[in-house]
């Protein structure tokens, strides 16, 4: 796992038709979201988040709403102009884009109850996290969320001593890894070793073996 600030962030604007999930499920509200773009880790894990809520993607739609797909810049720049009601993504925290568009724009961050954590770990291996109080001017309080895992893929066929030397280059580089970005900077070799619920290269597990990242 190299990304282990990334978090599920769910923003309601402030004096938009959303109130809650439960709401716009009961009522068959319309409602109007941003996802990220079609295809991407982001938009599947935002379609799976409303799924868990009850509302999938294709309700949204028949209830009178619309959902999306769009960069994330685009869909904040959207959210400014009243066009979407709730926009999703999975990004650092704190992140610097939201904290930049919120300030000309008051919103309430909406927290995940266990049931959609449980729901989004079972269909996409995401794990329950808490974005921290005061991570935002805006956010008194701790909130529930769900971090999803971003790893390095290799082909079946590559040897076990090329997944090691790559294993092996990562490590001895971890001081460049946590500088490369800051969203990286709490990177540790244990953290590398995480990939549920995918499984280490042999090569590499191997290699975390002989560093001591893996029992």
């Amino acid at each position: 796992m190299i990304d282990p600030l990334a978090a599920m962030q769910v923003f309601a604007r402030q004096g938009s038709d959303f109130q809650s999930f439960e709401q716009v499920r009961r009522d068959k509200k319309p409602i109007r979201v941003a996802l990220n773009q079609r295809g991407t880790m982001m938009a599947l894990a935002g379609e799976e988040l409303l799924a868990a809520k009850g509302i999938p993607a294709k309700d949204v739609e028949a209830w009178g709403g619309k959902v999306h797909y769009v960069a994330y810049n685009e869909g904040l720049e959207m959210m400014k102009n009243k066009q979407v009601d709730l926009i999703v993504n999975l990004l650092a925290f704190p992140s610097g884009q939201v904290a930049s568009a919120t300030r000309e724009m008051p919103v309430q961050m909406v927290g995940l109850t266990p049931e959609v954590q449980g729901a989004l770990q079972k269909s996409l291996g995401m794990m329950p996290i808490e974005v921290p109080a005061k991570t935002y001017d805006f956010q008194p309080a701790a909130v529930p969320s769900a971090t999803a895992t971003v790893v390095l893929v290799a082909n079946a066929s590559m040897s076990d001593e090329d997944a090691g030397k790559i294993v092996s280059a990562m490590l001895r580089n971890m001081d460049f890894l946590k500088q490369s970005h800051a969203m990286m900077r709490q990177l540790d070799p244990a953290a590398l070793a995480r990939v549920a619920p995918l499984t280490l290269h042999p090569g590499a597990e191997k290699a975390y073996r002989a560093a001591g990242a893996l029992k």
